[in-house]
């Protein structure tokens, strides 16, 4: 998949996503149509609504599909976009800086034992034509396909707590379906889901198209669609398990170790995690990564998740009474002042609060206003 995904970069074309294993989406002019169906890696080239004809493709099928409306919404959902929109903020427990570069160098440790693991398993899949054709012997494995796991991380700069900086480049998804009220999840609600959020975090590309963002969107589950546990429930595969059961820390590691591990792999920029629960709840969701956690029951047409993701990449809330930031703080990788906020602390540009404009980050609209834009990184700094 690296390969394929070397080649079309290099005859130039953009790739708004990746689904694991085989399928891309792209934009391409009609006239280049031709030069795709050309290329030896490419079976099928889809331009409108398709029908889902193979079962390791259903995921891409389904998003593809999702781009053409459907109106129809859950009653439950229209009630709860009616009503003031209201999550949890978390802040990382950020260790000390001796404590951080331990955590660096045993993650490194691990990587290296995992790019090994990665290696043998796409070697696993590559068919004897293509073997050939790249000369490939088992004793040197370092070929094209799978050089993208000869580093530990992609943008320049960052280390292992840096998993989120600025919402542009490449950035990898997991997703983890856990049960809630509503009990286990069903395979085909999973599928359901997963497009709807995976089509809403797409805006993101053409909102800033500065940014370059592509995503690379991996769904946990197995082959017969059921979910795999949270990297917490496998705190042994994830280097985590000495670490208390009962303490934020132990999550906060396991998703890190997971997040680094998802970004690797895919040789993405960034990463983060997508914990969707089957029922109702609050959403919240970690300043600067690595996971978020949000609820069946309170999508809201997408302006969760992506709300969510905001925070993520360093956007704070502007909503008050509950959040009621200051807005003269500031925030983000290019510290930019929360100055929609309607937190009120006397300093604010209307009578002590901010201007609480319709907002993303206040809950009222999709929109990415100028504040929330720069706390982002959506922001020329020059």
């Amino acid at each position: 998949m690296q390969g394929a995904k070397k080649e079309m970069k290099k005859i130039g074309i953009k790739i708004r996503n990746i689904f694991p294993p085989r399928a891309f989406i792209i934009e391409i002019g009609r006239s280049s149509l031709e030069q795709i169906r050309k290329l030896d890696f490419v079976k099928d080239v889809f331009t409108s609504r398709i029908e889902n004809k193979e079962k390791d493709l259903g995921d891409v099928f389904l998003f593809w599909n999702n781009k053409f409306p459907n109106t129809e919404r859950d009653e439950k959902e229209v009630k709860k976009t009616e009503q003031p929109f209201r999550d949890d903020l978390i802040i990382p427990e950020m260790p000390s800086e001796e404590e951080r570069k331990k955590m660096e160098e045993k993650y490194l440790q691990r990587w290296q034992k995992k790019k090994k693991e990665l290696r043998e398993e796409e070697l696993k899949k590559l068919s004897p034509d293509r073997k050939r054709s790249l000369n490939v012997k088992r004793e040197d494995i370092e070929i094209y396909e799978l050089e993208s796991f000869s580093q530990a991380y992609k943008a320049h700069g960052a280390d292992y707590y840096d998993t989120s900086l600025y919402m542009a480049g490449e950035i990898a998804v997991g997703f983890f379906f856990s049960p809630g009220d509503r009990g286990d999840w069903k395979a085909e609600d999973i599928d359901t889901v997963f497009a709807e959020l995976t089509n809403k975090l797409n805006e993101f590309i053409d909102e800033e198209p500065n940014a370059n963002i592509s995503f690379v969107f991996h769904k946990e589950v197995d082959a017969e669609g059921n979910p795999f546990l949270l990297p917490e429930e496998r705190s042994n595969e994830f280097d985590c398990s000495h670490i208390s059961s009962h303490s934020n820390y132990r999550t906060q590691v396991c998703d890190r170790n997971y997040i680094n591990d998802l970004r690797n792999k895919y040789n993405t920029h960034w990463a983060y995690m997508v914990q969707v629960i089957n029922g109702d709840g609050r959403a919240n969701a970690y300043l600067g990564g690595p996971s978020m956690r949000i609820y069946r029951d309170d999508l809201r047409n997408g302006l969760v998740i992506r709300h969510e993701t905001m925070h993520i990449f360093g956007a704070k809330d502007q909503y008050c009474p509950d959040a009621c930031e200051s807005p003269t703080d500031i925030h983000g990788y290019l510290k930019v002042v929360n100055a929609n906020s309607r937190g009120n602390n006397g300093k604010g540009f209307f009578n002590g609060s901010g201007e609480g404009l319709r907002d993303i980050m206040n809950g009222r609209s999709n929109k990415i206003g100028t504040y929330s834009r720069g706390q982002i990184g959506w922001r020329d700094s020059d």
